[in-house]
């Protein structure tokens, strides 16, 4: 059988979730891509606030995930060698993946474009040092699906296949960790290697650049309308990061607007607006930045690629 092709990663959202975004909080520090690569041309970003924090923001409300032991993946670093272990972990708090497929379902869209559609809602942890039987170092990657969907990955072969292969792309993507993807083994009757960490998530929202004194009208009267799928423009820069804009001009309430990012996808929700796209790279949720004009009424994207 052919190995499964990449596929995204990170939270997905269902309409139950549109009203917040989570993403994993990140220990590194959340600096200007703009002003670090000089792109202050692209979105007139010179007229914006300097004063105004960027995304994330420290003070935002918090969950924690605690994880429960699944099964244990050992793989090696293709270059050195060196062992890795990652613990599939499960929790309620994960979107189960949609749609619900059969293992004959997911057989039929394996290498076809159709499966490049077909999202697994996974939460990535930090690597965390730990020691392996032979009392050497390694590094241990905690990955959280949903509860209900690892009752199928443990039941049925090929969604387990399909379910680790993404996984190892996945950490690649977001680690730059080169892990092979042929040479891995589940562990017998290891549920996880080390300590699980649990993970910190957080609520996302868009930050107003500046207030406008337009009157607003009723949000509930809009919701009621078809949502609109509006325009966006992205530009690759050097092959570091994306920058992009968004024009809203249909827009009452900025608090209403609703950004998800997640490995390669940008999903974009309000009352009025509907936007859900799959980019041809990976991009960094985390350390990506989005800034909303009230006057202008454009919403500013910088979205680092993976691995840069």
């Amino acid at each position: 059988m052919s190995s499964p092709k990449k596929s995204g990663n990170f939270l997905d959202i269902d309409d139950s979730t549109l009203s917040k975004t989570l993403i994993l909080e990140s220990q590194r520090a959340v600096t200007s891509e703009l002003e670090k690569l000089g792109l202050s041309s692209v979105g007139q970003p010179s007229s914006v606030s300097e004063d105004e924090p960027l995304l994330p923001q420290p003070n935002l409300p918090s969950k924690t995930i605690v994880p429960k032991p699944g099964f244990c993946v050992k793989t090696l670093v293709r270059k050195t060698k060196e062992k890795v272990f990652i613990n599939i972990c499960h929790s309620d708090e994960v979107p189960c993946p949609k749609p619900n497929l059969t293992e004959q379902e997911l057989a039929a869209k394996i290498d076809t474009d159709e499966i490049d559609q077909y999202r697994i809602p996974m939460s990535i942890g930090e690597p965390h040092s730990e020691v392996d039987k032979s009392g050497k170092f390694c590094q241990a990657y905690d990955v959280i699906i949903n509860s209900a969907f690892f009752e199928k990955v443990e039941n049925e072969e090929l969604f387990r296949i399909f379910l680790i292969t993404v996984t190892i792309h996945s950490l690649d993507a977001k680690f730059d960790t080169e892990l092979d993807t042929d040479d891995f083994v589940v562990l017998r009757n290891k549920k996880c290697h080390g300590t699980l960490v649990p993970q910190r998530v957080r609520e996302i929202l868009i930050e107003e650049v500046d207030e406008s004194t337009a009157q607003s009208k009723s949000a509930k009267a809009t919701s009621a309308k078809p949502r609109v799928k509006p325009l966006i423009s992205l530009i690759e820069k050097e092959g570091k990061v994306i920058v992009g804009e968004v024009p809203l001009p249909l827009l009452v309430s900025p608090k209403s607007l609703v950004l998800d990012l997640g490995g390669d996808r940008i999903l974009l929700a309000s009352p009025e607006y509907l936007l859900d796209i799959y980019l041809p790279i990976d991009i960094v949720p985390e350390r990506s930045h989005a800034q909303y004009h009230t006057e202008r009424k454009m919403l500013y994207l910088t979205l680092p690629v993976a691995g840069m």
